[in-house]
């Protein structure tokens, strides 16, 4: 059983699947309007949603990214590291450990 933490403004969304008693998330989607892009708008919208699964006692999220694309160095930017586990052929498990401040 899992249910989903979302964050959303006007200017586009992150959902996280969470998964009780793990304390682990995992990145479903994030998405931001065309119009808004290369703002900074993901970022904040990650933030967010990592706030928010802080909020609920959730520790670590994971999320799967083709290791040749841009979205894997911008994951790694804002925190992300390669687990070593490849999820499929060319993807990579990144993994995020939130720590409370």
């Amino acid at each position: 059983i899992h249910y989903t933490i979302l964050a959303r403004d006007n200017y586009g969304r992150c959902e996280m699947n969470v998964y009780p008693n793990t304390g682990e998330c995992l990145l479903h989607s994030l998405f931001v309007y065309k119009k808004h892009r290369l703002r900074g708008v993901a970022t904040k919208l990650m933030k967010a949603a990592e706030a928010l699964a802080l909020k609920e006692s959730y520790k670590t999220i994971h999320l799967y990214v083709k290791i040749a694309s841009w979205r894997y160095a911008w994951y790694q930017r804002i925190g992300y590291k390669d687990s070593g586990t490849l999820y499929q052929r060319g993807y990579a498990d990144m993994v995020k450990h939130l720590i409370k401040i």
